[in-house]
């Protein structure tokens, strides 16, 4: 079987929608702009508001979002208290719930029995058959299945869910005005199809494409920051709006990373599925601590969306990057 499915490779290309590394780094770039911009018009419409601070607001899991959102110990607070500068909390928890959300799914839209029972199958097949087999017959599977009616009610479904999760989320800290309610949504409601459409276009592939969990704060057993992570040129582009450093003159200064407003995204194998060389798609989108007590202005803050900077095409992803990933389909998430 599986030298039958390889043999059918050349025979598949107008069957699977295959898509190569720029394709994926184009699509992150855009989903990156749009989260950008909706964020922007949310914070906007509440413009002459005042967000709500971590103490007044009775949600924990909402309050973890927040902290999360800061990587260097950084008072979140702070950023909530600035009309500007929280645009990129907004964003910073916005990405983690459509990754948390959409892209842990085996597949989004496939109904949880058939996703358990898929992941199942899939562990077997590693256990037996070669990686490259293993991939071509999850394309060419989920590819089938996402062409089933029942599948795009299902991830019709799922997409509302995560637009009202992240919209009551953010709606907790920064209540929107009543009769925009709608408008507000409906934008969301189109930024999250999009996201949607990309995890299952990455699903889909032969090669491993890998959105991977965006860093949080580790702290100690007293509550304290028992780490900072350091910029790393090679994975991440700083985005602030201070054009005069390269990212490489940030890493060699030891900048340290304070918000993730984009994760990291990898591929694992060629366009075909073969080999196991992991390579940068779309660098992590970050701003780093450059100042005790302020920082610049971001793009994201004034325009809405910028250039992510280009990606790295070599394999410089390490094997500490990808150790959450490994199972991220098969184990842990449904």
């Amino acid at each position: 079987m599986q030298r039958k499915i390889l043999d059918s490779r050349a025979a598949t290309p107008g069957f699977l929608n295959l898509k190569d590394d720029d394709y994926f780094d184009n699509r992150c770039q855009q989903l990156c702009s749009h989260v950008q911009q909706w964020v922007l018009r949310f914070s906007k419409f509440s413009d002459m508001r005042a967000c709500r601070l971590t103490s007044e607001i009775n949600d924990e899991k909402t309050i973890d979002r927040l902290d999360n959102a800061v990587l260097d110990g950084s008072d979140v607070d702070s950023y909530l208290n600035d009309r500007v500068r929280r645009r990129d909390i907004f964003m910073s928890m916005t990405m983690n719930m459509i990754w948390e959300f959409v892209f842990t799914r085996y597949l989004f839209g496939m109904d949880r029995e058939q996703r358990q029972k898929l992941k199942s199958l899939e562990k077997l097949l590693i256990e037996v058959g070669p990686a490259q087999a293993v991939r071509q017959w999850r394309a060419v599977t989920l590819t089938l299945l996402c062409k089933r009616a029942n599948f795009r009610d299902q991830r019709e479904l799922d997409t509302e869910a995560v637009v009202q999760a992240v919209f009551q989320t953010l709606s907790k800290i920064l209540p929107p005005p009543g009769n925009l309610e709608g408008q507000i949504q409906s934008q969301l409601r189109r930024v999250m199809r999009e996201a949607v459409d990309l995890s299952v276009e990455m699903r889909t592939q032969r090669a491993e494409y890998m959105m991977l969990p965006p860093l949080q704060p580790e702290y100690d057993a007293d509550g304290e920051l028992a780490a900072t992570v350091h910029f790393d040129a090679a994975m991440m582009n700083e985005r602030s709006g201070n054009l005069s450093m390269s990212n490489e003159d940030i890493e060699a200064q030891g900048a340290v990373v304070r918000i993730v407003l984009f994760p990291l995204v990898v591929k694992r194998g060629d366009d075909d599925g073969v080999g196991e060389d992991k390579v940068v798609v779309c660098p992590a989108q970050v701003l780093v601590a450059r100042d005790k007590g302020k920082r610049h202005l971001t793009p994201s803050s004034d325009a809405g969306g910028a250039s992510l900077g280009a990606p790295s095409r070599l394999s410089v992803v390490t094997d500490h990057s990808m150790a959450h990933s490994d199972g991220q389909y098969l184990a842990g998430h449904a």
